[in-house]
């Protein structure tokens, strides 16, 4: 089941049986452990399992043969590589990975290509690209393409080589055959892969249908679609019926996929989640509430090393910019330098464009119009071969300036000129007060809340479902509706999302919650 990516009915068979019963038997740990994984589960639970399969292995339980045994060391090595490549640590990802091949028998093909993932995507991280793409393309040489599920995993980590590369059209190429494989053969998990994939490239190249079309598919059939592309497809149809202006279908989607991440436990997405609401509300003009959410995320920006739609750092970085204080404006230089340092060292081409360009931002901001523009040719330089556009849209209208004085210089005006008609017409700064911010004081409301009001707020803010909340307070889910529906009308807002952000920059709810 594991090996056809129906991790759904595997799950739940796994949880028919006790806690007593699995853990006595070492195969059934990692089973529970790639279960971990595809729900986004914490890295300390999984090496947490993992240290407990290694010990199995010597236990009552262990296997009876030294086959069985090597066996199952090769497929705690595959895990191993995958939690260090998520750690950025891949000269070890690389060792694990190598040694599960050395251990894993021919037959355990889907396992083999699984380590095969992990070493040619933490190759890509130490700048060997191009021996990873090799790799990979002389296994699927080598695979048995009537394996879907062999093929699909190999096919995947090809995608994802070339998007770190910005090369968008191959990605897009290989991701049209993994699609058509997927389909084929029916490996519905492979064919919501390919259509993320296709959806985040289509949305890069401004080709919003496309985009929504492909994304809407992923995010509407979650029961075979866990963890990374579940969450990134979710996040690229939001900014995707964002730029169409469509900012209700983008709450909408976002409040399902928090609802979504909550009912399968994904934690280790909340990060990204609150850096994606700051990052949409950012898009909607709600600059103060964006800054709220993003001032309550801890940034990583080693994580600028995966191709992540969200990014707590860029996230950060955008809105510093957009606040153009002199102090925000040296912390954004501080952290753009963090970032490009970072996209540079991990060899990210496709996210080294949108750093730079917001390099260049930053320079302009301090009345360093040349530089900028230095700064700023070299980005589209990085981008033009994959054809970005959205990269540089979403960073909004104060960057159409430095486009054309570009363009003005003879710098690739034609590409320029794309990038150009894709901003919306008229598009406001993003430095400009957003209406709603405009119509509330800073420290309370036209209407105030009422006591019960704030009450059902605090729990909102909380994430609490509408059912939680009437459990809690001994009222009817109606009555809670009822409330809610007042809170969004005195706050001004459309989601509780949005409620919670609007919350706590007006300082409705104690720092407890």
């Amino acid at each position: 089941l594991a090996s056809q990516g129906d991790w759904p009915t595997l799950d739940r068979w796994l949880g028919w049986l006790s806690d007593d019963i699995t853990r006595q038997r070492p195969g059934l740990v990692l089973t529970q452990t790639w279960l971990a994984f595809m729900r986004g589960q914490s890295f300390n639970m999984i090496e947490a399992r993992l240290k407990e399969a290694e010990a199995g292995l010597t236990g009552s339980a262990r296997p009876e043969t030294e086959a069985e045994q090597q066996a199952l060391a090769g497929e705690i090595d595959t895990l191993w590589s995958r939690v260090y490549y998520f750690r950025n640590e891949p000269e070890t990802a690389i060792t694990c990975a190598q040694q599960a091949l050395d251990r894993l028998p021919e037959p355990m093909a889907y396992l083999r290509a699984t380590a095969i993932n992990s070493l040619a995507l933490s190759e890509r991280l130490v700048g060997q690209a191009a021996q990873s793409i090799d790799r990979l393309k002389q296994a699927l040489d080598m695979a048995d393409l009537p394996s879907m599920n062999i093929a699909g995993r190999l096919l995947q980590s090809l995608i994802a080589i070339y998007l770190s590369q910005g090369a968008l059209r191959p990605a897009a190429q290989t991701a049209h055959s993994m699609l058509k494989m997927a389909t084929a053969n029916k490996v519905v998990f492979w064919q919501q892969w390919a259509k993320m994939y296709l959806g985040a490239i289509n949305y890069e190249w401004h080709e919003l249908g496309t985009a929504a079309d492909y994304l809407a598919q992923v995010v509407s059939n979650n029961y075979y679609t866990f963890g990374i592309q579940y969450r990134d497809a979710g996040f690229c149809l939001a900014l995707t019926y964002q730029a169409q202006g469509r900012p209700d279908r983008a709450n909408q989607v976002l409040e399902r996929l928090q609802d979504s991440i909550f009912a399968t436990s994904n934690t280790q997405f909340l990060t990204q989640l609150t850096s994606f609401q700051a990052h949409l509300l950012f898009a909607q003009g709600q600059l103060d509430e964006a800054m709220t959410l993003s001032d309550a995320v801890e940034l990583n920006v080693e994580n600028e090393a995966f191709m992540l739609i969200e990014s707590s750092g860029r996230t950060r970085a955008k809105l510093l910019l957009a606040k153009g204080t002199t102090a925000s404006l040296e912390a954004a230089d501080r952290l753009v330098a963090q970032l490009l340092q970072a996209v540079e060292q991990q060899h990210n081409l496709w996210r080294k464009a949108e750093v730079l360009a917001l390099q260049a931002l930053v320079l302009d901001g301090q009345g360093r119009r040349a530089p900028a523009l230095g700064v700023l040719e070299e980005a589209l330089t990085v981008a033009q071969p994959g054809g970005l556009i959205r990269t540089f849209v979403d960073l909004g209208p104060n960057l159409i300036p430095l486009l054309q004085a570009l363009a003005a210089q003879s710098s690739a005006p034609a590409y320029i000129d794309q990038i150009l008609a894709a901003y919306p017409v008229a598009a406001p700064s993003s430095s400009e007060p957003s209406p709603q911010s405009d119509s509330l004081p800073s420290a309370e409301l036209l209407d105030p809340l009422t006591d019960r009001e704030l009450e059902i707020l605090a729990l909102l803010v909380q994430r609490y479902s509408n059912k939680e909340i009437a459990a809690e307070l001994f009222i009817s889910p109606l009555t809670v509706k009822k409330h809610t529906a007042n809170i969004y009308q005195k706050l001004q807002v459309k989601s509780r999302w949005q409620a919670a952000a609007r919350a706590k920059a007006l300082n409705l709810i104690n720092n407890g919650h």
